[in-house]
C-alpha cells in the first residue's frame, strides 16, 4: 500500500496523530538507499519474533533524516511544528511530490521528504528482492 498526494475522493489513512504506517514491535534498518533513483528502504526481517518481513520504501527522496537502525517505526504526514522544524532544515516546502514524513523510533524524532510512502508485509527472505527494490544489496 503506498500513501502520496490522495486521489479525488480516496480514503485518507493517516488523519491527523494517525500513523501512516506503524510497526511498534519490529527492529528496521536501513536496507538500501539509491541516488540515482532517489529511493529509501527500510527493512524488517523475520525471525523467531515475527513470521514476515515488512519493507517500508520511500520514493523521490529529497531529504531525510534517519538512523541506520529503529527500533520500533511509526510513518505520521508531518504537520504544524514538524511542517516548520523539517522546512527550516532543509530548505524545502511541501508540495504535491514533496510531501513530508515524520518517523517516530524508540523516542527519536526523524524525518523523510520523498513523493511517496509505501508499505510491503511478505514472508520472504531477508535477502530476497522486495516488490519495490529489484536487489537486497542496496544496489539498484
Amino acid at each position: 500500500m503506498s500513501y502520496g498526494k490522495p486521489e479525488a475522493g480516496a480514503e485518507i489513512k493517516g488523519t491527523p496523530m494517525s500513523p501512516l504506517i506503524e510497526y511498534p514491535d519490529r527492529m528496521f534498518q536501513v536496507w538500501g538507499y539509491s541516488v540515482g533513483m532517489r529511493r529509501l528502504l527500510l527493512r524488517s526481517t523475520k525471525g523467531e519474533a515475527a513470521k514476515t518481513r515488512v519493507d517500508v520504501f520511500f520514493q523521490n527522496v529529497k531529504a531525510m533524516d534517519v538512523t541506520t537502525q529503529m527500533n520500533g517505526l511509526a510513518v505520521f504526514a508531518a504537520e504544524g511544528p514538524d511542517v516548520k522544524r523539517i522546512s527550516l532544515t532543509t530548505g524545502l516546502v511541501p508540495s504535491e511530490d514533496c510531501i513530508f514524513y515524520v518517523l517516530l523510533s524508540g523516542g527519536r524524532r526523524g524525518h523523510v521528504v520523498a513523493s511517496l510512502v509505501a508499505e510491503s508485509v511478505d514472508d520472504l527472505e531477508f535477502h530476497e528482492a522486495s516488490q519495490y527494490w529489484g536487489s537486497s544489496t542496496g544496489i539498484a
